[in-house]
């Protein structure tokens, strides 16, 4: 699937759940193609649940970059949210960073297969997709702290890339 009609499939997905889109979003030094948003009440979640989504594109990536990417994207997802109370005061926040690529070195996908970052209820879940072979790289452990969710991050980043790799949605 070329890059551009993923990024319809991206687009469609997400409203099709709710979400809603903004394209065109500078987040950090990169633009982002999409950023989905989505919020509201999850009784699992035992109060307002945000999410955001974001899919950008590059040539190749460094595990700085991810890291700084990643990070760029949670700030702007707490920055972003409709409610302003605290964090854990029934509230949580989502971030999955897309991130796709023609090239991703070795170094870049152990990165991103081990890169979890804690958060006090939030969490944050990059996803690497390398576009010339469809591999796509992710933390795939179950963590004790938000062990809860990791079955649900995986599944979300196995979904929207499963066009990527040659899959079926």
């Amino acid at each position: 699937m070329e890059y551009l009609q993923y990024v319809d499939f991206f687009k469609s997905r997400c409203s099709e759940s709710g979400f809603a889109l903004t394209e065109g979003v500078q987040i950090g030094d990169i633009v982002c193609d999409v950023v989905a948003h989505k919020e509201g009440f999850e009784l699992s979640k035992f109060g307002n649940a945000v999410y955001f989504y974001f899919l950008a594109r590059r040539q190749s990536l460094s595990v700085e970059e991810l890291s700084d990417f990643s990070a760029a994207c949670h700030r702007h997802a707490l920055e972003n949210r409709r409610s302003k109370l605290p964090l854990g005061f029934f509230n949580s926040v989502f971030t999955y960073p897309f991130f796709c690529c023609e090239a991703v070195t070795e170094e870049t996908a152990r990165f991103a297969e081990q890169y979890r970052p804690n958060h006090w209820s939030a969490q944050e879940f990059p996803t690497v997709v390398n576009l010339n072979t469809g591999e796509t790289h992710n933390f795939q452990k179950t963590p004790i702290w938000g062990a809860a969710y990791a079955r649900r991050n995986r599944q979300i980043a196995a979904d929207l890339t499963s066009p990527l790799r040659g899959q079926q949605p």
